[in-house]
């Protein structure tokens, strides 16, 4: 999920210019949106998600939220549906959140620092291997007339 996630994150204004021919203040408007997604997200929708549907099912809706993102960056054919794929991010937001408090309630109280540096660690390499992995396939599509590749 996270190297996906990363991968995504990394490419997507270089996808949007160059799929879309988005100039730089709809790019600008497109990461603010995306940023705002996010506080909201974790500032407000956690708070209220996670404790009224639970930890698993809030990571089940988020990392659905997060498939449907990617399909419809692959399927988009205007800039306008980048900004449904924002609003998409918003309940991808949920996963993080939950994983990290259902492994808090798996361990005992003393490993929970351990799972959670073990967690972030992963978290970690992966945003390093999303964002080269997804590169060299922009890379490798250029020209391509597949649908969502640049």
């Amino acid at each position: 999920y996270y190297s996906s996630l990363w991968a995504v994150v990394s490419t997507l204004i270089l996808y949007a210019a160059k799929r879309f021919r988005l100039g730089p203040e709809r790019l600008g408007e497109l990461m603010s949106a995306l940023g705002l997604s996010t506080m909201i997200a974790e500032a407000v929708l956690v708070r209220i998600a996670v404790p009224a549907l639970g930890e698993r099912k809030c990571a089940r809706v988020g990392l659905a939220a997060f498939a449907l993102q990617c399909a419809v960056l692959a399927f988009a054919y205007e800039g306008w549906h980048l900004f449904l794929c924002v609003a998409l991010s918003t309940l991808g937001n949920l996963v993080y959140p939950s994983l990290t408090s259902l492994v808090s309630n798996a361990v005992r109280p003393e490993k929970v620092g351990e799972a959670l540096g073990a967690i972030n660690g992963v978290k970690a390499l992966t945003e390093g291997v999303g964002p080269l992995a997804f590169g060299l396939l922009m890379t490798w599509s250029e020209g391509s007339a597949l649908p969502g590749w640049p």
